[in-house]
C-alpha cells in the first residue's frame, strides 16, 4: 500500500501550470483535485512582462488562454479542477490582502468539509498539498537613505553624531544606492528567467501553513516545484519552515510516468517554452524528472504519522 492509496488529495496550485509541473505523478496516485489560485483577470489593458513574453497583448487574453489550458490539463490528468479568481503578483504591484487570504482559506476548508461528507469507507485523512517554495533567494541589501531622511540626519547630528560619522554616511550613501540598483536589476533578470522562488507560491504556502496549523482533520504535504527545483531544491526551505514553525518535515518521493506527465504539461503550450528557454527540458519525457518529491508536515501531536 502506498502512502496515497485510498486517499483524496487537493493540490493547491498557485498558477495554472504548477500542479501539472510539480505533482502530475501525485495526482495520478489518488482521487485528486487541483485548486488553481491565481485565476483572475487583472484590471487594465497592458499585459505583464511575463504574459507579453508569452505573446499576449491583453490580460484577459492571457487569463482565458490559461484557463483553457488548465482545464485541458486537468482532463488529461483525470482529476477535478477548482479555480479561484485571485490576481497574479506580477499584476498586483503589492502584497496579497486579507480578502485574498480569506478566499484561499475558505476554498480549502470547503474542500476538506466536502471530503468528510463524502468519506464513505476511507479510513485515511485527506491530503492538502502546497508548494514548499523551491528556487533561488536573494538577500536584500541595506537600502540607501533618500532625501526624505535628510532631516533625520540633521537631528542625529545635533544629538551628538560626530562630523566624521556624518562624512562617512555621505560617502556610503551613493554606494548603497548603487548596490540597491544592482540588486533590483539582478532580481528582475532572475525573475525573468524563472530562477527565483515565486512570491505567489510563498503566499499560498504561508497562508495555509498558518490556517492548517495543528489541524488533525487533514494531512499537509509540502511539494517541491518544477522548474524552480532545478535552480534551488526545496530541502533548505522545508527545514527552515520546520524549525521556525515547529513541525517535523518528513521527506517522501514518488515515481512519475514521464509520457503521462509530458502530455499533461504540454497542455500549457502558451508558456512552456518560456519556462526553460535555454534547455527546453520541460517539453520532452527524456528530460523531465523521473520522480516528484515533497515533505509531510508532522505536527508535534501527530508525530506517529498514522494519518488516521
Amino acid at each position: 500500500m502506498t502512502a496515497f492509496e485510498n486517499r483524496r488529495i487537493l493540490v493547491v496550485s498557485p498558477h495554472a501550470d504548477d500542479a501539472a509541473l510539480s505533482c502530475a505523478g501525485l495526482l495520478a496516485l489518488a482521487d485528486s483535485t487541483i485548486l488553481t489560485v491565481m485565476g483572475g483577470v487583472a484590471n487594465g489593458d497592458a499585459p505583464s512582462a511575463w504574459d507579453a513574453a508569452c505573446g499576449f497583448t491583453h490580460p484577459r487574453e492571457a487569463a482565458q488562454t490559461r484557463e483553457q489550458e488548465d482545464r485541458a490539463a486537468a482532463e488529461t490528468l483525470g482529476c477535478a479542477l477548482e479555480r479561484l479568481r485571485l490576481i497574479d503578483a506580477s499584476y498586483l504591484g503589492r502584497a496579497h490582502d486579507e480578502a485574498d487570504r480569506a478566499a484561499l482559506r475558505t476554498a480549502v476548508d470547503a474542500w476538506i468539509q466536502a471530503e468528510y461528507l463524502d468519506r464513505g469507507t476511507r479510513r485515511w485523512r485527506p491530503v492538502v498539498a502546497i508548494p514548499v517554495g523551491a528556487g533561488l533567494r536573494m538577500t536584500r541589501p541595506v537600502r540607501a537613505r533618500g532625501r526624505k531622511d535628510a532631516p533625520e540626519t540633521t537631528q542625529a547630528a545635533s544629538a551628538g553624531v560626530s562630523p566624521w560619522s556624518r562624512g562617512l554616511q555621505l560617502i556610503l550613501a551613493p554606494l548603497r544606492r548603487i548596490k540597491h540598483r544592482a540588486y533590483v536589476r539582478r532580481k528582475r533578470t532572475l525573475q525573468a528567467r524563472g530562477l527565483l522562488a515565486h512570491s505567489d507560491h510563498a503566499f499560498v504556502r504561508d497562508v495555509l501553513l498558518e490556517h492548517l496549523f495543528l489541524r488533525d482533520d487533514v494531512d499537509l504535504l509540502l511539494y517541491e516545484e518544477l522548474p524552480y527545483l532545478w535552480h534551488q531544491q526545496g530541502d533548505a526551505e522545508a527545514s527552515r519552515l520546520a524549525d521556525e514553525i515547529g513541525f517535523t518535515a518528513s521527506e517522501i518521493s514518488w515515481g512519475v510516468d514521464s509520457t503521462f506527465k509530458t502530455e499533461a504539461v504540454g497542455k500549457y503550450s502558451s508558456q512552456l517554452k518560456h519556462l526553460d528557454p535555454q534547455s527546453r527540458r520541460l517539453e520532452s519525457k527524456e528530460t523531465l524528472p523521473i520522480f516528484e518529491r515533497g515533505w509531510w508536515v508532522r505536527w508535534p501531536r501527530t508525530m506517529d504519522g498514522s494519518g488516521m
